[in-house]
């Protein structure tokens, strides 16, 4: 496991907020400390989808709301930055994504195994860092996924241009 410092926080937030950058992940959850604290929670409200097909099919496979469909009312928190002691948001892989990232690992790995790869970024004391992880759903001794998805994360930041070095 990684831990990536992001050295230029207007950078992500322009990726966050104003690129697509992060547009595909899904939102697990945020917590955002201002003037008052504010905490999402990403999972879909199944019971509002009832009847509604299209919103279903938008959101067919996933368990939490896609990051591009909650961008802004992020936009709206982060309006004026100065605000902003600090934040956490969990973003994860869809299920489409997690089953090829995990196949283009290793064809040999099951999908079913987990139950997500997720960016974990965390603004705190003028310190914005960026945590990878796995979530197994099963015990093994083989981290071969875990050091992979830290490569892949770390080859995402660079790809973005978002400048980072490792902790």
């Amino acid at each position: 496991m990684v831990a990536l410092q992001l050295t230029n926080e207007q950078q992500f937030l322009d990726a966050l907020l104003k690129n697509n950058t992060f547009d595909n992940f899904l939102l697990e959850e945020a917590t955002i400390f201002s003037l008052a604290t504010f905490s999402i929670d990403g999972h879909i409200n199944e019971s509002l989808l009832k009847g509604d097909d299209e919103k279903r099919a938008m959101f067919e496979g996933c368990d939490c709301l896609p990051f591009s469909y909650l961008k802004k009312s992020f936009a709206a928190y982060f309006a004026d930055p100065k605000l902003i002691h600090s934040y956490q948001l969990t973003m994860k892989l869809s299920t489409e994504n997690l089953i090829r990232t995990i196949r283009a690992i290793d064809e040999k790995l099951s999908p079913a195994d987990y139950a997500g790869l997720y960016m974990n970024f965390r603004m705190q004391n003028q310190l914005l860092t960026c945590t990878p992880g796995v979530s197994h759903l099963t015990f093994t001794m083989d981290h071969q996924v875990d050091r992979a998805w830290d490569h892949m994360t770390e080859v995402f930041l660079k790809q973005s241009g978002l400048e980072y070095e490792a902790l």
